[in-house]
């Protein structure tokens, strides 16, 4: 539909910059819309400045739970906040191009019932395969249960990882996440 009635263009004045890297616009497209980026070519078409990818873990999680919509809250609910296709697969999708140009930003998950120091090692693998293709990263972990001075711990080094592979880390932040973990994570 957008190609046939014409590509939106966005104005020069909303280009912006997340982590130092450059966007057309400040608005994303979660990863929670489209996990393994099956329809980015033409949601790319849509305005948008990035892109988000995942959450990818190091394998494949399967979950065979339907998706659900949510209209009273507007949302879409995944049943598994691991399912996705591994990092493999993933790579592999962005290796071969994605129709696009905007920035790819790719949610990085541990393991399910990962401790934190095999989380780190997922990690580490994670970011070897993906950051060809990323312009950044989100850091996922805190939903893992892991004891507040652990999972700081574990933060500070898969950032220095992200670091030195070049791209920028952001965290991400579980919306169930009870206020009182933040405080407790702050340095």
């Amino acid at each position: 539909m957008i190609k046939t009635m014409g590509h939106f263009e966005q104005s020069a004045v909303l280009q912006d910059e997340i982590a130092g890297v450059p966007i057309p616009c400040p608005v994303g497209l979660s990863g929670a819309l489209d996990p393994e980026g099956i329809a980015h070519k033409a949601l790319a078409q849509l305005g948008i400045g990035f892109i988000e990818l995942g959450p990818v873990t190091v394998r494949e999680v399967r979950c065979d739970a339907p998706i659900k919509r949510v209209p009273e809250q507007e949302a879409i609910v995944y049943p598994d906040g691991y399912a996705n296709a591994g990092a493999d697969a993933i790579a592999e999708r962005l290796r071969k191009g994605t129709g696009h140009r905007l920035p790819h930003f790719v949610r990085l998950r541990p393991m399910p019932g990962s401790t934190p120091r095999e989380a780190l090692l997922q990690q580490q693998e994670l970011l070897e395969k993906l950051a060809p293709y990323a312009a950044g990263f989100y850091i996922d972990g805190l939903a893992e249960g892991w004891p507040p001075d652990e999972a700081l711990a574990y933060l500070r080094e898969v950032r220095q990882l992200a670091a030195a592979a070049g791209k920028p880390a952001l965290l991400y932040i579980p919306p169930q996440l009870p206020e009182g973990m933040l405080r407790e994570l702050q340095p």
